[in-house]
């Protein structure tokens, strides 16, 4: 949406820094944003998003784009409480998280069902943090005010398995829509 760039081009940067905790280049009149274990530039006036180094883990396309627009204009400083919840405890969550909008974790289960090392060590690459959850589960800085938790349950006799993500319950201060939030879990 062509506004979200412009309100951004028109924030007040130290503003956008404070509320997001990200960094203004004033030479290049860009955000830098940390995403997982990546940065990127975000420059209002050009309306782009480049890493800032080459081959990062996520390629800037239509959702990222949406979700950084979105969290740089909306973020707050909020503390990070380190109570989870899932996406069904978000008001309206219950509803907009199911069939076309459900999270897309099949794949990942596929991969990682049998190969806990194997989700270990993407964890690790994307800087997660390994926490006492599940079979085994991660705590993700995916942006600088939005920590997410990544938890795996191998699926044995009686279980299939499962792969849960939770958000801090702040999570509807840094980014107040369920489609945005879903673009993020997408990403």
């Amino acid at each position: 949406d062509p506004s979200l760039w412009e309100r951004l081009r028109e924030a007040d940067p130290q503003k956008i820094c404070r509320n997001a905790l990200v960094e203004y280049d004033v030479e290049q009149e860009a955000y830098v944003v940390p995403f997982l274990s990546s940065e990127y530039l975000c420059i209002p006036k050009e309306r782009a998003i480049l890493p800032v180094k080459e081959e990062p883990c996520t390629k800037p396309d239509f959702e990222f784009h949406l979700v950084m627009l979105h969290y740089l204009l909306e973020a707050k400083p909020l503390e990070f409480s380190g109570r989870w919840i899932s996406e069904k405890d978000l008001p309206s969550g219950e509803s907009f998280f199911r069939g076309p909008h459900s999270f897309p974790v099949d794949s990942l289960l596929q991969l990682f069902d049998s190969h806990i090392e194997l989700f270990s060590q993407a964890s690790e690459i994307l800087l997660g943090r390994e926490v006492d959850f599940g079979d085994a589960a991660y705590q993700f800085w995916v942006l600088p005010r939005i920590p997410i938790l990544a938890i795996l349950w191998q699926g044995d006799d009686e279980f299939e398995p499962s792969l849960h993500i939770l958000f801090d319950d702040s999570i509807s201060s840094q980014l107040k829509t369920l489609d945005t939030l879903w673009a993020l879990v997408n990403l």
